[in-house]
């Protein structure tokens, strides 16, 4: 007999009804997935236990818990649960018999030691990683950076080529080819935290029509204003160096203005701090 263990006091019984393998999607590592099945009965007036277990196995999708039998114990996440139930009735009292099918896997501690952006390591202040589509993986990490290592991650940001090599050691020995995603910034004492968003390439396999336009859509509003400032920029220095306008200026102006719009970019993720 399986025993899924809420807490010291709260422990729920279980049937196995299956093991099986995976191999883990982020380290590689091999993790045993279980599926459980689990049988009680209740009066209808007083369902408290099975409000209480639905309670802990949706809980238990994103906090581990622990799994014992009188061989091992273990620490999971439950990936889904059903259950259906059925009426009858006994001694006056009118009961429900509740089935639950529970599956879940085994949970894994991402201990990251370094991580590494286009061969340039960053200093950490948090990290985590999910599997999303065409199980590609997504890693979300907040950095702390110097000007410079700011600037190293814009230029990164607007280049042409928009995948490049992330390392994640401590996690996996191989490094993976990832995209920004949607980059935060905060500006403090002597530094930068960025919020930073970095996608596996296979995410981008399978296309999603209204997502890539209104990815267009923004794209085209962030490029035009980035253009703005970077023409009164330049506007500006013109000014004051010369004490006038002429066409040539404005020509001029502009043309900068269209070279180097990405230079802004960053700015319109900019937030007063990315860890609150």
């Amino acid at each position: 007999m399986y025993k899924l263990i809420e807490n010291e006091e709260s422990a729920y019984k279980v049937i196995l009804k299956e093991e099986n393998s995976i191999r883990s999607e982020h380290t590689g590592k091999v993790l045993k997935e279980y599926k459980f099945e689990s049988t009680f009965t209740e009066h209808v007036d007083d369902s408290a236990f099975s409000k209480k277990f639905r309670n802990f196995l949706d809980k238990s999708k994103e906090i581990p818990f622990e799994i014992a039998n009188d061989l091992e114990t273990g620490q999971y996440l439950v990936k889904n649960y059903n259950y259906s139930s059925s009426n009858s009735s006994m001694d006056d009292y009118t009961t429900n018999t509740y089935t639950f099918k529970i599956e879940v896997k085994e949970a894994e501690e991402l201990n990251l030691k370094r991580l590494l952006i286009n061969d340039i390591e960053y200093k950490v202040l948090r990290y985590s990683e999910k599997i999303e589509q065409n199980n590609s993986i997504v890693i979300n990490t907040i950095l702390k950076l110097s000007e410079e290592e700011k600037e190293i991650i814009t230029k990164l940001q607007r280049a042409e080529q928009i995948y490049f090599n992330v390392n994640s050691l401590g996690i996996r020995d191989y490094s993976l080819v990832m995209r920004f995603g949607k980059i935060y910034w905060s500006k403090h004492e002597g530094y930068y935290k960025a919020d930073v968003t970095l996608v596996e390439d296979k995410y981008d396999e399978e296309k999603n029509d209204v997502f890539n336009r209104m990815f267009v859509e923004q794209s085209n509003l962030i490029a035009k204003l980035s253009e703005q400032i970077e023409y009164n920029k330049s506007l500006e220095g013109i000014l004051i160096e010369k004490n006038l306008l002429s066409e040539k200026d404005v020509i001029e102006i502009n043309k900068k203005a269209k070279e180097n719009y990405r230079n802004n970019v960053w700015q319109f993720t900019l937030i007063e701090d990315v860890e609150k």
